[in-house]
């Protein structure tokens, strides 16, 4: 479900960069060089918080800058690329929480066939997200602060199993509590 959200999110950014105007190949080389740095900005922010947390931070941003985009700043000026810049942002950076957040979620032996089911099913259930831009405004935006909201609680159901494994080891070895005194 979380993949889903965020694939939904970044259609619905997608059909934003539509509304730019100008040159497409301009815009592609910007939005595309904001993705690019997203990775890098996200890794850093892991580095600060739990990818959880850290998903949750640019699924925020995503979110809200898209709303501005949408709604405050008038399409093809300056700051609709800037706006529209750091919501790609945002997608871009939840998109790399993803990929982390499987690695902790599920044991290592797991992770690759996790990966192509999260990633194809959740691309499968984006695909009403061309059709969601087709209706009249605010309710593209609303199916995206929706579906990015599914992602974040989302969140909140996911459980550390490289903790749970620690657990369950120290308790074959018998360490659990070793060092309390009765």
């Amino acid at each position: 479900m979380i993949y889903f959200g965020v694939a939904n999110c970044y259609w619905l950014t997608m059909y934003n960069v539509t509304n730019l105007g100008g040159n497409k190949f301009t815009n592609g080389v910007i939005l595309g060089v904001a993705e690019m740095f997203s990775g890098v900005f996200t890794c850093v922010l892991m580095h600060y918080f739990h990818p959880f947390q850290a998903f949750r931070i640019c699924a925020f941003v995503a979110v809200v800058f898209n709303a501005l985009n949408q709604f405050v700043v008038p399409f093809g000026t300056i700051a609709s690329y800037l706006t529209l810049s750091i919501a790609v942002f945002g997608v871009g950076g939840v998109y790399t929480c993803v990929y982390i957040m499987v690695g902790i979620v599920l044991p290592s032996e797991q992770i690759s066939g996790a990966m192509i089911i999260v990633v194809t099913a959740g691309g499968a259930l984006s695909l009403g997200a061309p059709l969601m831009v087709l209706l009249d405004s605010p309710y593209p935006y609303i199916c995206l602060t929706f579906f990015m909201s599914v992602g974040v609680v989302g969140t909140f159901m996911l459980k550390d199993a490289s903790l749970q494994q620690e657990i369950e080891i120290e308790a074959e070895i018998g360490l659990l509590g070793w060092d309390k005194k009765d």
